[in-house]
């Protein structure tokens, strides 16, 4: 007889090797199968009862507080106090700032509030890295995800895998429809979610579920890693997944904006990600060659540069620990355009200088405004120049071509 040929299914031809290459030690997650997730986390020992609509692993969840907050969370039951708020919680945007650990927590009357560390941005082998696959969740209708990707028991990306090799040919977008479909119907799968994934052989696009597809984006940068650039799918997954990358993600790259009611929340392109961590990489190195300091970020027109702008300055925050940052722009147009940007995306801690005396105040009273300082170029039309001596004082010109 011969030989029976080999089926070509989404699990054989693109789950499996998504779920290899997450393995690697380049990549660094560990993998259960769904049995073994069952047991250990989503089954009450007490009781015995599996509970299909909880997608936090709280054995793991509980564990790992405990270990990032060993001074206020002693045991299980302080523990279990921030779990109960975790669960409670339903919307995205506030889900983000706990796992920012921008949240805090009084536990008594006479202890002060606690800032509660969820993720350790620090030292990333502090987190626990859990991939599964075939994983359950009940809730209008009963969903199974392709694959999960859990730090510290939280549920933060799906990539949902389709194959090119049937009839009817799906491709990456039918993978982004279904977590459209998985939103309706269990949309806790995505309170905390950071971004879905649709896959297929030879693309990767991430995305916000429920949004649409024209709006979902392919991550061609698989830095730090070196992969051939045909191989679009991989290069996808070893960038965005890459455990480094996915933390500063989440904590600098992901913003909710808010026009006429409505949040939209937006995802870094990897164009962004990779022009503003190369500004960051300078302007943190406070004591190297100014002039190497100094940089041109190109940006065709569309490209969201007012944005790049925004995740840089987001970053530039967390690391330098209150910097002044001097953002300039050459027309009243653009002023209006980059505080409107600003202002929808909640950003803390920006002062517009309404005229040169406003700008020379901020600048010049004290050490100067720490925060971010939005003008324009004329308003530094003084008499006198004045010098900052902080070395941590970082200015991104808007248009830089039309006034350098």
């Amino acid at each position: 007889m011969p030989p029976q040929s080999t089926p070509f299914t989404e699990a054989r031809t693109v789950e499996n090797p998504i779920l290899k290459w997450l393995r690697t030690p380049e990549l660094g997650w560990r993998y259960e199968n769904q049995q073994q997730v069952i047991k250990k986390y989503r089954t009450d020992p007490a009781t015995g009862v599996y509970d299909e609509r909880e997608v936090l692993l709280l054995p793991i969840l509980r564990q790992k507080l405990k270990e990032l907050n060993p001074k206020f969370i002693t045991d299980d039951d302080r523990a279990d106090r921030i779990v109960f708020q975790l669960r409670k919680e339903t919307d995205n945007q506030e889900w983000l700032h706990w796992m920012r650990n921008e949240k805090t927590f009084q536990f008594a009357s006479d202890e002060p509030y606690q800032p509660i560390t969820v993720i350790d941005y620090t030292n990333i082998e502090n987190n626990d890295w859990l991939v599964t696959n075939q994983f359950w969740v009940e809730g209008r209708n009963r969903r199974r995800t392709d694959a999960l990707l859990f730090i510290n028991g939280i549920p933060v990306v799906n990539p949902e895998a389709k194959t090119t090799t049937r009839d009817d040919h799906i491709e990456w977008r039918e993978g982004a429809k279904q977590t459209g479909d998985y939103l309706r119907d269990v949309p806790q799968l995505y309170y905390s979610n950071a971004f879905c994934c649709g896959i297929n052989e030879l693309k990767m696009f991430y995305g916000v579920p429920g949004v649409p597809f024209h709006k979902w984006q392919q991550w061609r940068d698989p830095a730090p890693h070196s992969i051939p650039e045909f191989e679009e799918m991989k290069c996808g997954e070893y960038g965005l997944l890459d455990r480094r990358n996915l933390l500063d993600l989440i904590q600098n790259f992901i913003v909710f904006e808010t026009e006429e009611g409505k949040t939209v929340k937006k995802i870094a392109r990897y164009q962004q990600f990779r022009a503003a961590n190369k500004l960051v990489e300078r302007a943190i190195k406070l004591g190297a060659d100014r002039s190497w300091r100094r940089g041109i970020v190109w940006h065709t027109q569309g490209s969201g540069k007012s944005l790049t702008m925004l995740f840089a300055a987001r970053k530039l925050w967390n690391l330098l620990g209150q910097p002044t940052i001097i953002i300039v722009v050459d027309r009243d147009q653009l002023q209006d355009q980059m505080v409107k940007q600003f202002v929808q995306t909640n950003t803390q801690n920006c002062r517009i200088a309404e005229s040169k005396d406003d700008l020379l105040k901020l600048l010049s009273e004290g050490d100067g405004y720490r925060g971010i300082v939005l003008t324009i170029m004329h308003k530094f039309d003084w008499r006198d120049a004045i010098e900052i001596k902080r070395p941590d004082v970082v200015m991104l010109v808007d248009e830089a071509h039309r006034t350098q």
